[in-house]
């Protein structure tokens, strides 16, 4: 149990145990090291955390030995990176990320091992509940029971629940942008985090990553990212290598005109990552100083 069991994401955790009468090992404090030394030494088979502590607990090079059989991500986007790099560890885990809206008391869960939900899944109904998007990218989703009274503002005329999750339809797949409350405003373009720290991931030197914002008097907002990268990785030499990388898939007023290489980013109790604090601890601060000019 990587969650605190008084959080609703631990209470699953514990219930689960429970009815299923397995093992309940009690990782919810301490650090990754702590929990991959933990869970080695009861030879745990069955993990659920969010992805940014499942990035932690790779960093340790301790889980590889672990007999998983079931895993599983929630509370934030699951990547493709991590997705892979998930299921070339473990081949024979069951791999399952799930997107929940305890609001809404709604939840589905993917199975394929890929990023997203299969876009056939907006024109039928998949556990109990319909999907659909609007005009704005948002994600709308009919739960089976009626939601609770405080959500009447967010219900359309056919009792759709506007999740305020940004989603955008890539071929046969429906992918997650972000929050709507997270976008940030450069120059009246607006920028989605969490996918520019989706196309950071793809780097194989980076091993974690934040974006947020910065204020900036010409253009508003600026794009900023935090990364954690290899060790004995040639800082300067990344800059500018990711700049590229971001270039072949982002347009430019997405790139982030600063990079700070940090030792760790700060998560919640949660274990998400903590985007409201934005104060970095700093390896090196590197800045691109083009998208001003």
């Amino acid at each position: 149990m990587c969650y605190q069991p008084s959080r609703f994401a631990g209470l699953q955790v514990l219930l689960q145990s429970l009815l299923s009468g397995a093992c309940l090992l009690d990782c919810s404090s301490g650090d990754a090291q702590q929990h991959a030394k933990l869970m080695q030494r009861q030879h745990i088979n069955a993990i659920s955390a969010t992805p940014s502590l499942w990035r932690q607990l790779l960093m340790t090079g301790q889980l590889s030995t672990l007999p998983l059989r079931q895993i599983t991500l929630g509370g934030e986007i699951a990547d493709e990176p991590l997705l892979d790099v998930l299921a070339g560890v473990f081949p024979n885990a069951r791999l399952l990320h799930i997107y929940a809206s305890t609001e809404a008391g709604v939840g589905f869960a993917v199975a394929d091992k890929r990023a997203g939900f299969p876009a056939n899944w907006l024109t039928s109904t998949h556990s109990g509940v319909a999907f659909k998007l609007d005009n704005q990218q948002h994600l709308w989703l009919k739960p089976p029971q009626t939601p609770e009274a405080g959500l009447a503002a967010r219900l359309d005329s056919e009792g759709y629940l506007d999740t305020e999750d940004l989603v955008q339809l890539q071929a046969d797949r429906v992918v997650f942008l972000g929050r709507a409350s997270g976008v940030i405003n450069v120059g009246g373009n607006k920028v989605h985090p969490e996918q520019i720290e989706q196309v950071l991931l793809q780097h194989p030197a980076v091993l974690q990553a934040r974006v947020y914002a910065k204020t900036s008097s010409v253009l508003g907002q600026l794009v900023v990212a935090d990364i954690v990268v290899s060790a004995d990785t040639d800082n300067k030499a990344l800059q500018l290598a990711l700049l590229q990388h971001c270039k072949q898939q982002l347009q430019r007023y997405q790139l982030p005109a600063k990079f700070n290489f940090v030792t760790q980013l700060p998560t919640t109790a949660s274990g998400k990552l903590n985007r409201r604090d934005t104060l970095p601890h700093p390896m090196h601060q590197a800045q691109h100083k083009e998208q001003y000019e």
